[in-house]
């Protein structure tokens, strides 16, 4: 199986194992004991939700079984298994960024579709092979020319399009992980403030998203510009949450509550 682990990704305070390949080149994978991990549950819940929905998943598009694909020592070495739990289980998936979402349309658990927008945009969009424009001046001028051919083009002309081509640019990988901790660093840091259960972060978080998205004028964070980088930085020190989402994250800790006093 054409598989390779990338190292480990972190995203919106979580960590997991990065995997490229088995759903198509360049193609962003999560092993499902990542996703237990990012769900606060166990393997075997999440082994069982997909086991009853089986026929929703489609082989080789949205899951793929390791079990028997792969090698007990290369689970152990490459995957961070270990060998008590890969002989105990009889499945041991790997999700595409479509099979996740098929296996979060099943969760609705409280944070799914938040924890979803940061792994789409913050992991399964990002590629380990990225066209990035050229820093050099030179290299810049000779793209400009390039894409004019056979125009005559005044020398202030081409430094409006290198300027044009500068603002553009996205993101580097590192810039985007930056801006992401920044993002959770926030959160916490107001959970903390507010005496708030950090299972109660789904309505900051999406807030706190769709703000940065609103104020770089993009529709996901992987368009954001570099050119908006240290504006949003800063935004995001200063941000505070409305009263309206500060209320439902109450609202979640006290059903938290409750329902410990019931398990009681």
């Amino acid at each position: 199986m054409n598989l390779k682990v990338i190292g480990t990704e972190k995203i919106g305070g979580y960590e997991f194992t990065g995997i490229e390949g088995g759903f198509g080149e360049g193609k962003r994978a999560l092993l499902i004991k990542d996703v237990a991990d990012i769900h606060d549950t166990d393997v075997r819940t999440i082994n069982q939700t997909i086991n009853r929905n089986r026929k929703r998943f489609k082989d080789n598009i949205d899951i793929i079984d390791l079990k028997g694909k792969v090698t007990e020592s290369d689970l152990v070495e490459k995957y961070s298994f270990e060998i008590h739990s890969i002989r105990m289980s009889n499945n041991i998936y790997i999700l595409s960024e479509r099979g996740y979402a098929k296996l979060l349309k099943i969760l609705e658990d409280d944070t799914a579709w938040d924890i979803y927008d940061e792994l789409v945009d913050g992991y399964f969009n990002m590629r380990s092979e990225q066209f990035k424009l050229p820093t050099d001046p030179m290299d810049i001028l000779a793209l400009t020319f390039k894409a004019q051919k056979n125009t005559n083009l005044r020398v202030a002309k081409i430094e409006t399009d290198v300027k044009g081509l500068k603002d553009l640019k996205k993101l580097e990988p590192g810039e985007y992980n930056y801006l992401g901790t920044a993002v959770s660093n926030k959160i916490f840091s107001v959970l903390e403030e507010l005496a708030l259960n950090k299972k109660t972060q789904a309505p900051l978080r999406k807030e706190l998203s769709k703000n940065i998205n609103e104020l770089a004028g993009v529709r996901t964070r992987t368009q954001i510009k570099q050119k908006d980088f240290d504006k949003l930085l800063d935004f995001i020190d200063r941000w505070q949450p409305s009263t309206i989402t500060v209320d439902k994250a109450k609202e979640i800790q006290l059903k938290l509550e409750l329902d410990e006093e019931g398990a009681e």
